[in-house]
């Protein structure tokens, strides 16, 4: 429940006070405090104060009507009533914007916010999903005006006249007899008050004007060209069809949040101009991998058919050095996985997708449904692999691990959480043993199947083992449960089974780690996380079976290693956790008795269980990750052998004959030999050495990028490359790939006219040329009145040498030749002057004349590569000096106190 607050003698903050404290808490830039009206800002802060407390899906913040005001005000009141605040709110004081009510509401919230804030981590612009909160403005007489004077700027009188004849006549509705008149008019989907405009793809509002706003909509410089161009977008609309699955997709997933309204047109930019053809033609060149994420949520709850399977391609553009992934299709939830299955195969044959080019597929979190598309597709595609065990290998692992074991570990940390929940204690630590964590609520068992927080909860109970025992100790004699986890907590064999844990589980965690850490980019990570995974398998099969068995396993995969007692390790060679494990086991050995050969079974069992879950979760062996990881990294290449590429190779349906075989031996030692000689001429990675000057190393798809586009397009080693590189890799989260989907589609190439945020144009009543196409701009991201296009970087390192500056100091001195007269050297140029009146340069002579000689500079020609050297033009000055017989007489430089001092302006009669 919240803190209620009342404002007191005591709150004296200025406006400018609070309205800093509120920007730097949200990151906005309000200015004034009628600007708050909107009510948006109330609603994040209490999100920030309360999480849920306000649903801010439903929050509008780019909101400047009342109507949106009003819905905000009322999420604010309905999350008071949740939270039980007693602060009445003056909606509508607040909504007419008026200074008072929205100034002492602000101070009020600011008291109410320091109140209640208890150290919550809050990101305000994720929060919002990186919309601003626009400052509202209310529509005042003084901007009407203002407004209707934009409007008729560069009519006549007549013109103005005629237009506020037409908003007195009564609304028009679209009138299918227009089509007659113009070809180009449809009805328009958006209502019946706009017409379609097949020519430009936009909506013209003829509410107020009818057919007369089509008129000045076709006289416009938009609609004019577009009707020149022989493909204009109508015609390319036209032709593109859409399913309405893909539309309610792409307006909740791939579109900012404020957009109500989704048309073809964007459609067709954010799945590609060429889709479909296009992704269909890459998976008949290149490799691919199929990407599959189910229950995506389309719309409200209550809709039919509120969630669908959404289908999405990914593979590695060479031209373009980067990994691309498009959307293929979205089809509707299914009952069984079987039926999943086969629709995602019907969607891969219906846009004529080439299933032998498939490399791997991703099924997102679910195991079940995972088994069943990979026994699908490898009826189509033997050497097909499923990667979706490897990103979640970390959880399930350990999950398994645990299971192994005795259940008290889970029944100690269950006690101390229905303790915790229950009473209301004052110990902090025990506060800040479960902070942090969530997934107890339900079952503390489903804490085991997140890694990292079971992880996590271990390590702090073992820290403050002594204070659980001392907090259980000075609890209520009758209070059973305190007595039950007292009894817990002082059996040594549980403790050193949390310690066993805590040292057991940490390659798992690191391994999980790697899996959410970004260090680079994600080809680069990918080689990390193959090699890393490779040795997690080693890591647990060698802490309890013999290094012959390891050797066995590793390579055979053979369940029955596992369970042959043979080949264990005796308990004393049993890893136990490390050296502070053994300490204890010898401190408490008198006390654990015949619990000691219990606590070494439990510890077998768990490395038995986590070491099948390892071993199942890889999609390949780990000879084979080992080969990938140090084949994709450019360093590792000369630690592979022909002999390990032939083996991967034929993993991925490449080394079918010993001719397929040879071949691919073959070109993999001339890109050994190759980047060799590179590396001995460049470099010991075959790059140039990094110095101070020079660009950074290139990343490694860059790099593959450049090694790629030297091989034949028959290749097989181009091939392998092509395959391995399609491999996906994290992020895997459903909505950072559905953003990468749209940054690889052609969003950039989106016309300028259409908004973003309804993704629906509507043009104003106007001949002006140019306030049409302002009426159809974007509203958000914008510049100067137009959207800001995505440029790409070029690289001119190669042709444009670094640039010098020379400074050089100006030097002056005055001589006196023999003859009497003074002469002036400026940078060795000298410059003399008669001794007549009004000849002297500048009022106060050559010596404070802003005339100065122009410095040696560094001449760049365009085009020719190279640098001039800096002309003399000292010589061309002092050849011209001697030319000239000037006569010199005896001048002086006057002060300036003899300059002569500029008359009075006077006004003409």
């Amino acid at each position: 429940m919240a803190k209620n607050v009342d404002l007191g003698p005591e709150d004296k903050w200025s406006r400018y006070e609070v309205l800093s404290w509120l920007n730097d808490m949200l990151q906005t830039e309000f200015t004034q405090v009628d600007q708050l009206c909107s009510g948006a800002c109330f609603c994040q802060l209490m999100d920030w104060l309360f999480p849920g407390s306000v649903n801010m899906s439903k929050v509008k913040f780019q909101s400047q009507d009342k109507a949106d005001f009003l819905q905000n005000y009322s999420l604010l009141q309905a999350g008071f009533r949740k939270i039980g605040v007693t602060k009445s709110v003056p909606v509508e004081e607040l909504t007419k914007g008026k200074f008072s009510a929205n100034f002492t509401f602000l101070k009020w919230f600011r008291k109410f916010f320091q109140a209640n804030l208890n150290g919550q981590v809050y990101n305000p612009v994720e929060a919002r999903h990186g919309q601003e909160i626009a400052t509202a403005s209310l529509n005042s007489p003084q901007s009407s005006t203002v407004l209707r004077k934009i409007n008729n700027a560069g009519k006549g009188k007549e013109d103005s006249e005629s237009d506020l004849d037409l908003h007195e006549k009564k609304n028009v509705t679209y009138d299918p007899q227009w089509q007659e008149t113009f070809k180009w008019v449809k009805p328009s989907t958006v209502g019946d008050t706009y017409a379609y405009c097949t020519v430009c793809d936009v909506n013209v509002d003829v509410l107020h004007s009818g057919s007369l706003s089509l008129k000045y909509h076709q006289q416009c410089r938009k609609h004019r060209t577009a009707a020149k161009t022989p493909s204009s977008n109508g015609k390319q609309v036209d032709s593109f069809t859409c399913s309405e699955l893909m539309l309610r997709f792409l307006k909740n997933h791939c579109l900012p949040a404020q957009a109500n309204k989704l048309s073809l047109h964007t459609a067709r930019h954010v799945l590609g101009l060429q889709y479909p053809e296009e992704i269909s033609s890459a998976s008949k060149q290149i490799p691919y991998c199929v990407y599959l994420y189910g229950q995506v949520v389309l719309g409200e709850e209550s809709e039919e058919g509120n969630s669908a399977w959404v289908v999405l391609l990914g593979f590695f553009d060479e031209k373009a050095a980067k990994y691309r992934i498009r959307i293929l299709d979205v089809f509707q939830c299914v009952d069984s996985d079987d039926s999943v299955a086969k629709s995602l195969v019907d969607t891969l044959e219906s846009f004529d997708i080439t299933l032998s080019n498939m490399v791997a597929f991703y099924v997102e979190d679910r195991d079940e449904t995972s088994a069943k598309v990979a026994a699908k597709l490898k009826e189509l595609n033997p050497k097909v692999v499923a990667l979706g065990g490897l990103y979640d290998l970390a959880n399930s692992a350990c999950h398994s691990g645990v299971m192994a074991l005795s259940g008290e570990v889970q029944d100690l940390i269950g006690n101390i959480y229905e303790h915790y929940s229950s009473c209301c204690t004052k110990n902090d630590n025990l506060k800040g043993l479960f902070a942090g964590v969530g997934g107890l609520d339900s079952s503390v068992h489903s804490l085991t199947s997140n890694c990292k927080n079971f992880c996590i909860v271990i390590h702090r109970v073992l820290e403050m083992w002594k204070d659980l025992i001392s907090h259980f100790t000075l609890c209520s004699e009758n209070d059973n449960k305190a007595k039950l986890l007292c009894s817990q907590l002082e059996n040594p064999k549980l403790r050193v089974t949390f310690m066993f844990l805590d040292l057991g589980l940490r390659p798992l965690n690191a391994f999980n780690d790697r899996l959410e850490s970004r260090e680079g980019s994600a080809r680069a990570d990918l080689v990390q996380i193959l090699r890393e995974a490779s040795g997690l398998l080693r890591s647990y099969a060698s802490s309890f079976l013999r290094p012959q068995a390891v050797v066995r396993f590793l390579k055979e995969r053979d369940p029955a290693i596992l369970d042959n007692q043979k080949l264990y390790l005796p308990c004393s060679e049993l890893s136990l956790g490390g050296p502070a494990v053994e300490d204890y086991l010898s401190e408490k050995e008198a006390e654990l008795g015949d619990s000691l050969k219990a606590f070494q079974d439990d510890c077998m069992a768990f490395y038995k269980a986590l070491t099948t879950c390892v071993a199942d979760g890889l999609p390949l062996s780990d000879g084979i990750l080992r080969t990938m990881s140090q084949l994709l990294s450019p360093e590792g290449r000369l630690k592979v052998t022909g002999k390990a590429v032939v083996d991967l190779g034929v993993q991925f349906g490449l080394s079918a004959t010993p001719e397929a075989s040879a071949q691919l031996r073959d070109e993999f030692l001339e890109y050994q030999l190759v980047e060799e000689g590179d590396g001995e001429k460049n470099g010991a990675n075959g790059h140039p050495d990094i110095t101070s000057n020079s660009l950074l190393s290139p990343s490694l798809e860059q790099h593959w990028s450049s090694v790629l586009r030297t091989t034949g397009q028959d290749s097989a080693f181009r091939k392998l490359m092509l395959s391995l590189l399609a491999l996906p890799c994290p992020p895997l989260e459903a909505e950072k790939v559905f953003t990468q989907a749209v940054e690889n589609g052609d969003m950039d190439q989106l016309d300028d006219s259409l908004a973003e945020s309804n993704n629906t144009k509507v043009l104003d009543l106007t001949n002006d040329d140019t306030s049409s196409e302002l009426a159809s701009s974007k509203l958000s991201p914008i510049r100067n009145g137009r959207r800001k296009k995505a440029t790409k970087m070029v690289d001119l390192s190669d042709s444009v040498k670094p640039c010098t500056v020379r400074l050089q100091k100006i030097t002056s001195k005055t001589e006196i030749n023999k003859d009497g007269s003074m002469v002036f050297v400026e940078d060795d140029v000298v410059w003399t002057s008669p001794s007549q009146k009004g000849t002297i340069r500048g009022i106060y002579g050559w010596e404070s004349s802003l005339r100065q000689k122009p410095q040696a500079r560094t001449v760049f020609q365009a085009g020719s590569g190279t640098w001039d050297k800096p002309q003399n033009l000292q010589k061309d000055k002092k050849a011209e000096v001697g030319k000239k017989d000037l006569s010199v007489s005896n001048i002086s430089t006057p002060s300036p106190k003899s300059a002569k001092r500029p008359q009075k302006y006077q006004k003409a009669l």
